[in-house]
């Protein structure tokens, strides 16, 4: 799993075994199968860390189309040209919760609808789950527990923030966008939810000299 989602070697991964997901070992995070899948990389995206803190919850918590909705916002953000913001998410989904402290959002059919609701059905999805440690602090909440009771108070917008829904319902076109084609790695690539791999070293010959170097030295001494 971390090979596939290219999870970088800053984050360890844990074998859960018979350990609950809601209590992850000291400094790490919960990591479903199904929440990669539908959108979740690591580190996370910014916008991800703004929404996990205002509502109080850890990324576990957030069920995969809760993931699906936060990814397709920043994309859609990111084509619309404007950064996500947290008031119009707001103004566009409620977190909505569910048993055994798991969250995701609906859609605000009084503001218009952005995306249409995936028909995705994998009731075993909390089955398939490890453990990630990071070397750094995590910057959202670790610890499982209920939702801020005001974090989902209606959202008021200013003008500016008013303009800025108004381009993304125009970016989004006539009809609610479908995450399952809008969601693949290319977007989210752009978007920077995925990072872009980091260029492999130089290789060095001993002595600190790069094998190109030590063959132009070769070629030299040959010719002379």
């Amino acid at each position: 799993m971390c090979r596939k989602y290219s999870i970088p070697d800053d984050f360890t991964p844990v074998i859960a075994g018979d350990r609950s997901p809601r209590a992850p070992p000291r400094g790490s995070v919960v990591v479903y199968a199904d929440e990669l899948e539908a959108g979740m990389r690591l580190p996370l995206h910014p916008f991800y860390v703004t929404v996990l803190s205002h509502y109080g919850i850890a990324p576990g918590q957030l069920m995969p189309n809760g993931w699906r909705a936060l990814a397709g916002f920043v994309v859609l953000s990111h084509f619309t040209g404007v950064p996500p913001s947290l008031a119009v998410f707001r103004h566009f989904f409620s977190l909505c919760g569910f048993p055994h402290k798991h969250y995701s959002f609906s859609g605000n059919d009084a503001v218009g609808i952005l995306f249409r609701q995936p028909n995705l059905k994998n009731p075993g999805w909390k089955e398939e789950y490890f453990f990630l440690s990071s070397t750094a602090p995590w910057p959202c909440p670790v610890q499982w527990g209920a939702h801020y009771r005001a974090s989902n108070f209606q959202q008021v917008l200013t003008r500016t923030e008013e303009v800025v829904a108004a381009n993304l319902l125009r970016a989004r076109g006539a009809s609610p966008v479908d995450l399952r084609m809008y969601l693949h790695e290319s977007n989210m690539a752009k978007a920077s939810i995925i990072r872009p791999p980091s260029p492999p070293p130089a290789p060095q010959a001993q002595g600190g000299v790069s094998i190109v170097e030590l063959s132009y030295n070769v070629a030299i001494n040959l010719k002379v």
